[in-house]
């Protein structure tokens, strides 16, 4: 039996005792009937949530592990949830096949403005990393907000493709699925939801943290860096996680009060996670990294930092779902006991 529905078992096995006896003919009759129909309208509902379910294929866990989930069984015994992803999959691809291309033309563009006459191919590729390096100068400083926002932005959105792969490789061991390549994990993944990520640190995240090193910078030059790390790690570090949450949320169309009360108990979660990282990278960005190029170096950082506060922040719902399955689990079992 399948690990999603081992707990659902004893609930039926009660259910089946407390059943009425058909001992007569008319009432045989009637109990058919009724069963007849109950097995209609079930497997009415089981094909209306497996046809919902199959047009998701991403499968997120607050629905794979909803207890009034009927169908899973049905999908794993069809492998409809080993098929490519109905709803994003072209989406995804499109996405992934414009940023590919977009990081070549700005490769390229780096390299033509990079190159002298004479200097031989071998030499360009060798030299790639200080041509992008060189326009990435020339950039910040006549465009300094737009940058930094723009590469907050990216850093979200590869943040959050990492936690939807981790995620998806937790699916597949948890539903005991065939194993998948990462092009398949890559065209499942949910597309709104990482571009809601970018549009956060786009929006948001890239331009506070290039306010706030340039407040830090402008007006605690002379603090020590350890006060400058706990200023990172208390003040800095709250108000950031605090928009993070509540900017994803929203554009996630969740009610601003859930999402607030949502927050309240992740808050010492998300902080304590970090303090796990962020004071490290705090002595090295106040030590050896000028003010300009903060953002890049702890963008660079946040790439696994941001795909933490993803997985922590779409992971509350599955913890939700998962402690009402056990429960629900618990209590079928005693009432089984008891009957």
């Amino acid at each position: 039996m399948h690990p999603l529905v081992r707990h659902r078992a004893p609930g039926l096995s009660v259910a089946m005792e407390q059943l009425p006896d058909p001992t007569g003919s008319k009432e045989a009759d009637a109990f058919a009937t009724e069963a007849d129909a109950s097995d209609d309208g079930a497997a009415d509902v089981a094909d209306e949530e497996q046809a919902v379910l199959a047009d998701d294929a991403l499968l997120p866990s607050k629905y794979l592990l909803s207890p009034g989930i009927v169908a899973v069984p049905a999908l794993l015994e069809d492998k409809q949830l080993d098929l490519p992803n109905p709803k994003y999959a072209r989406k995804n691809a499109a996405v992934l096949l414009t940023a590919a291309s977009g990081t070549a033309f700005l490769i390229a563009s780096s390299v033509a403005e990079y190159a002298q006459p004479g200097m031989s191919a071998v030499h360009l590729l060798r030299h790639t990393p200080l041509a992008l390096w060189a326009s990435y100068v020339r950039a910040v400083a006549v465009y300094p907000v737009a940058v930094k926002a723009a590469l907050t932005a990216v850093t979200y959105v590869i943040g959050d493709m990492i936690a939807q792969l981790v995620q998806q490789q937790q699916q597949i061991v948890q539903l005991q699925l065939a194993p998948r390549t990462l092009r398949d994990n890559l065209l499942r993944m949910d597309l709104w939801r990482y571009l809601r990520a970018g549009l956060a640190g786009l929006v948001v995240l890239g331009p506070l943290a290039h306010v706030y090193y340039d407040l830090v910078a402008h007006f605690c030059g002379g603090w020590p860096t350890w006060a400058k790390v706990v200023l990172d790690q208390t003040l800095y570090l709250t108000l950031y996680n605090t928009l993070y949450y509540l900017v994803l949320g929203r554009l996630a169309g969740r009610p601003l009060r859930e999402v607030a009360r949502q927050y309240a108990e992740q808050f010492w979660r998300l902080l304590q996670a970090g303090w796990k990282l962020w004071p490290f990278v705090g002595v090295i960005t106040y030590t050896w990294v000028p003010t300009a190029h903060r953002v890049l170096f702890v963008d660079l950082v946040e790439i696994a930092y941001s795909a933490i506060l993803s997985r922590l922040t779409t992971d509350t719902q599955y913890g939700e779902d998962e402690a009402e399955i056990e429960a629900a689990g618990e209590r079928s079992q005693e009432e089984a006991i008891v009957a």
